[in-house]
């Protein structure tokens, strides 16, 4: 079958979160205008985006979909503080006083700064939950 019957565009694949305790993130406006920001955990990262929670109910200090923020990285490890500008795509409640939040960055993220997130255990290729256990307890 010729791909061009599939239009199939493919997704940058998402990499879930090896230990959210290793990275403290924060989304702050890009308008330097505004004081402040929100601190999210951070939910899963692809080179294009990333999905934060954010425990806290809106209000003025949220920017809004589409407006342009800066989601700063930072790690508990020396030396990987990360500033990736790009713009909220979207904003769904979680549950109650929690929030999911869609960023998408204004450039791609470089393989090395990717590479660096998985060498400092803030990301991982398997989930943290606990989903890929084998009936006899071991990873599959």
């Amino acid at each position: 079958m010729p791909l061009e019957i599939w239009n199939f565009v493919g997704r940058k694949p998402r990499h879930h979160v090896a230990d959210a305790s290793q990275v403290s993130v924060r989304l702050n406006r890009a308008n330097a205008e505004f004081a402040g920001g929100l601190t999210a955990e951070l939910i899963d990262f692809a080179r294009n985006g990333a999905q934060l929670r954010v425990a806290d109910e809106p209000d003025a200090a949220w920017p809004s979909n589409g407006e342009a923020v800066v989601l700063e990285l930072r790690s508990e490890k020396p030396g990987l503080d990360i500033r990736l500008p790009g713009k909220i795509r979207w904003q769904q409640a979680e549950g109650p006083g929690q929030w999911l939040i869609g960023c998408e960055f204004d450039e791609e993220v470089s393989l090395e700064t990717l590479g660096e997130l998985f060498l400092a255990e803030i990301l991982s290729d398997r989930r943290s939950t606990g989903d890929d256990e084998a009936p006899g307890g071991d990873t599959i």
